[in-house]
């Protein structure tokens, strides 16, 4: 919880003349504010506000970076448990149809295809997608 601040005395007083009435405050209060109400310099305002920017900065690139590590352990996870808990034997085109499914749903495309080696050649084995 913070404490309020002004950056002069006068501002403080200027709100209790103005505005002070709307929140119950008179000038007579003026006294017993006087311990609560800090006058703070503008530098040590700007370091305060340093600190508290950086350390939200902070909280949000770690959040970032979590974020990040947790999809991509989510998406690597899901790819493991697919490859690790097909039941074979299971034809083979059955197996590129999960694994496809799998890559299109992880990595957000619109096609896949597995591609087998013949002799010297790739050659297309199975694909699926626009």
């Amino acid at each position: 919880m913070s404490s309020p601040f002004y950056l002069v005395r006068t501002e403080f007083e200027d709100f209790l003349i103005k505005k002070g009435q709307r929140f119950g405050l008179s000038l007579s209060h003026l006294n017993s504010w006087q311990e609560v109400i800090k006058v703070r310099d503008y530098p040590s305002v700007q370091k305060i506000g340093d600190h508290v920017k950086f350390i939200v900065e902070t909280l949000m690139q770690g959040s970032y970076e979590k974020n990040l590590h947790r999809k991509r352990y989510q998406r690597d996870k899901t790819l493991m448990d697919v490859l690790f808990n097909l039941h074979l034997p299971m034809p083979i085109k059955e197996v590129y149809s999960i694994v496809i499914d799998a890559i299109l749903f992880l990595f957000d495309v619109n096609t896949v295809s597995i591609m087998a080696k013949e002799e010297n050649f790739l050659e297309p084995s199975w694909h699926q997608g626009s």
